[in-house]
């Protein structure tokens, strides 16, 4: 059977979460049914070179920067199926593709609520309309969870293919931990952007726990959480760490807490859970639809439930431990040498459609 030339609109060498998944696809796409492409940067933060005899890739220069939409137009030449999470230069590959007639297929990855329409429209001039008009143009839409897929298509009218392209995680990046714990000692709030995803909420329950150890990892944009947690004893601040470091620091922490209000299918959920840590977080993004609230992790309804959840972690016996070693199970379902099983289906059927390539 002839190979499928796929392109993977990520830069595979650098960390980003779109990149990130396009990395794992170049990893776990079976190679004796695809043939794989992606993007790379002339200077990476990842070492690529383990894909070399897998993956053929574009390079983009920022020195060059017709590199860029060049890159996207070898792969328009070159390949059968475009895949652009990214939605990098989408007007000109939807412009140039109205002569290479090759599939093109995207994922939406967030819930479009108030705060994205916002961006869109602080950005540009009917920003929000512009964006759904351009993306409403790829006739290959996914969202990454079934309940993102409900809310943009009632919300605001983005719709989406009926199939669920979820993410996954690579377990081989993550050591599970040694020793499960049964006792809460040690908390990690992980992320940038940390205004949007709750941090003062966090602070708020170190205060609040002054015996336990609260870690922050990531950055802080617009809020200065260095000098923060100087103010508090039980408040250790990491900074951005790489993957090695921040797997070290995992080994020692007993429960994720994400305070944010929305996101799409948070990648953090599954990482931690790769080592044994369960997460807390908010249930109004739909994370019920992989965490079994109480098995696996820990879904609230307000911050109040946050207190009582952690007291009762403190005093149930066994429920810390639980959710910790069901976490694992977690992370192992949605491996993505299990995920991309789904994803090469619908590559497939993709491709053998023979209706408009847009």
């Amino acid at each position: 059977m002839k190979k499928i030339k796929i392109f993977l609109g990520g830069y595979i060498n650098e960390r980003n979460t779109q990149n990130l998944n396009c990395l794992a696809l170049a990893e776990f796409l079976d190679n004796n049914k695809f043939e794989i492409y992606a993007l790379k940067k002339s200077q990476g933060e990842i070492n690529i070179n383990y894909l070399k005899n897998q993956c053929q890739l574009f390079t983009y220069n920022k020195k060059l920067g017709f590199t860029k939409l060049w890159n996207y137009i070898q792969a328009l030449y070159y390949c059968d199926i475009l895949y652009l999470p990214k939605r990098e230069n989408l007007t000109a590959i939807l412009f140039f593709n109205k002569f290479f007639q090759k599939k093109l297929f995207l994922t939406i990855e967030g819930i479009i609520d108030n705060y994205i329409v916002d961006k869109l429209e602080k950005k540009k001039k009917n920003g929000f309309q512009r964006f759904l008009n351009l993306t409403n143009q790829v006739e290959n839409i996914y969202s990454i969870t079934k309940y993102m897929k409900e809310y943009n298509e009632t919300k605001v009218g983005l719709k989406s293919k009926s199939t669920i392209l979820y993410l996954g995680v690579n377990n081989q990046q993550f050591t599970p931990k040694a020793k499960i714990s049964n006792k809460l000692k040690n908390i990690i709030f992980i992320g940038n952007d940390m205004k949007r995803k709750g941090i003062h909420e966090y602070i708020k329950l170190a205060e609040i726990y002054p015996s336990l150890t609260f870690h922050i990892v990531g950055e802080g944009n617009s809020i200065n959480i260095e000098a923060i947690s100087n103010q508090y004893p039980n408040i250790n601040y990491h900074g951005v760490l790489p993957p090695s470091k921040l797997n070290k620091l995992l080994q020692t922490i007993d429960l994720h807490i994400l305070p944010s209000k929305s996101e799409g299918f948070p990648k953090v959920i599954l990482e931690t859970a790769s080592v044994g840590i369960p997460s807390m977080l908010y249930g109004t993004y739909g994370a019920s639809e992989w965490i079994k609230s109480d098995e696996n992790g820990f879904i609230i309804e307000n911050f109040q439930e946050f207190q009582i959840k952690i007291n009762e972690l403190n005093n149930i016996d066994q429920l810390l431990y639980k959710n910790a070693i069901n976490a694992l199970k977690l992370a192992d379902n949605f491996n993505w040498s299990n995920i991309v099983n789904i994803w090469e289906t619908e590559i497939v059927t993709i491709v053998n459609d023979k209706g408009d390539n847009t």
